[in-house]
Parts: structure tokens; C-alpha cells; sequence
């Protein structure tokens, strides 16, 4: 297995230190629990237009660590940082991660461990009944959930969470979502368009923990404005399917 790990960054310098901390951990984990080298993965971050200094401090761990840097020179939002990494990827399984490192980047190992071969995502679940969350704004978490609550009503699926970032995915999967929103809605519809292609997902109960460095750079009303407009073309597509099976 080849994998690769995308991480979309923007104005995350003073937490880049701990992302290193945990990341070299979770690398050393892959090789220690999945016999994966340092041959067999690679590492892109994708700087989106950051302007406190992250660059700077990307360019010295692409020097030092090895890793891929991708650079936006204007902020693209966070589904096009996913794009560029996804796109720039070569391992024939992709995990995205959260830069903040609110989902433990330990947990690699783990979501792998439930990517077999009858299953195309997996997603970190806080939402699962044996997940849970650790210090989270209540603004975030009552929209985070609302908006869960919501998709698997809409789409009658028994998945809990359904706007983590941190997934892995076959590529195969991504390969069934030909574009996707350039903003947060992205996360989303990363998830559902391959599961309406037939692809299985499997949830990693986890804890979603609160950002210890920075802060966060979701708009409510926006991030509301995404999904509103996503759930609006699902209902469209279930009507018109609905009518061409009459």
C-alpha cells in the first residue's frame, strides 16, 4: 500500500509545532503497527494563502522532514486545499487530516485498520454513540450535529458524523466525486457522493477535541449558505430520480 496524507493549511503557524509532534508519532505508529516506511508515504501540505508566517515554517519541514508543500497565493477555501492535495496524491489510499490536530493524528493507524476490502471510506465519528467531544464551542457543535442529524435523515443512512475532515478514502472512492465546493461543504460532499456511487463507509468512534493553537476559520452563515445549497441539489436529484423510475 502506498498512502498519502493531505493536510490543508491556513494561518496555522502557531500550532505547526505540535502538527510535527503528532505527525512524525503517527509515522512512526505506520511503521510500527502497519510496516509502513517512510518510502511507502508521503506527506502533502497544502498552505492556502496563509499570511502569519506558515510558508515560512512549511518550507523548513519540506527541507528537513521530507515533505510536499503545495501553495495557494490567495485563500481558496478549505475544499480547494483538499482538491490540490488530493490532486497532487500518488498512494492508492488518501487520508485528510485536520491541521489543528483535533482528531489525534495517533489515530492513522486505526482508520486504516478499518479500511478492508468491502469498505472505501472510513471517517472519524465524535457523533457515534462511543465517541465524544472534548471542550468544543457550543455554536460549532449544535451545527456540526444539526447538520449530521440532517444528512442521514435526507439520505437514510446510519452514519453519525458527516463533517469530519479526517477520513481515509481509497482513491477509487475520490475518484467518484469529480469536483466538489471549494468551502467547508466540500468535507461533506466527499462523503456522500461516493456512498450514493455505491461506495461503503465505516465510522471510527473518536474524540473531537478543542483547538489548543489558533483559531478556527469556519464562517457560520457561509458554511450554513454551503449546505443549504448541497441538501437543496440531493433533494433535486432524489426527486428527478424518483421520476425517472415511474
Amino acid at each position: 500500500m502506498r498512502l498519502s496524507i493531505v493536510v490543508p493549511m491556513f494561518n496555522e503557524r502557531a500550532g505547526i509545532s505540535r502538527f510535527r509532534k503528532q505527525l512524525t508519532y503517527a509515522l512512526e505508529l505506520l511503521a510500527d503497527q502497519k510496516g509502513l516506511g517512510r518510502e511507502d508515504i508521503e506527506v502533502i501540505v497544502v498552505d492556502d494563502g496563509s499570511r502569519d508566517g506558515t510558508a515560512e515554517l512549511l518550507s523548513e519541514m519540506s527541507r528537513e522532514d521530507g515533505f510536499v508543500v503545495r501553495t495557494h497565493l490567495e485563500n481558496r477555501g478549505l475544499g480547494a486545499a483538499l482538491r490540490t492535495g488530493v490532486n497532487a496524491a500518488t498512494g492508492d489510499v488518501i487520508v485528510t487530516a485536520d491541521a489543528d490536530c483535533t482528531y489525534p493524528l495517533s489515530e492513522i493507524p486505526k482508520l486504516l485498520e478499518l479500511l478492508d476490502g468491502s469498505t472505501s471510506i472510513v471517517t472519524a465519528s465524535p457523533y457515534h454513540p462511543l465517541g465524544g467531544v472534548d471542550g468544543i464551542p457550543l455554536w460549532r457543535l449544535m451545527l456540526s450535529r444539526s447538520l449530521s442529524l440532517l444528512y442521514s435523515a435526507l439520505l437514510w443512512r446510519r452514519i453519525h458524523t458527516w463533517t469530519a475532515v479526517f477520513r481515509a478514502y481509497r482513491r477509487v472512492a475520490l475518484e467518484a466525486v469529480p469536483c466538489w465546493s471549494t468551502g467547508f461543504v466540500a468535507v461533506t460532499e466527499m462523503l456522500v457522493l461516493p456512498m450514493l456511487a455505491g461506495h461503503r463507509v465505516r465510522e471510527h468512534p473518536t474524540v473531537l477535541h478543542r483547538r489548543m493553537f489558533g483559531v478556527s476559520k469556519m464562517r457560520t452563515v457561509r458554511v450554513i449558505g454551503e449546505h443549504l445549497r448541497f441538501i437543496t441539489s440531493l433533494l433535486r436529484r432524489r426527486a428527478f430520480g424518483a421520476a425517472s423510475a415511474r
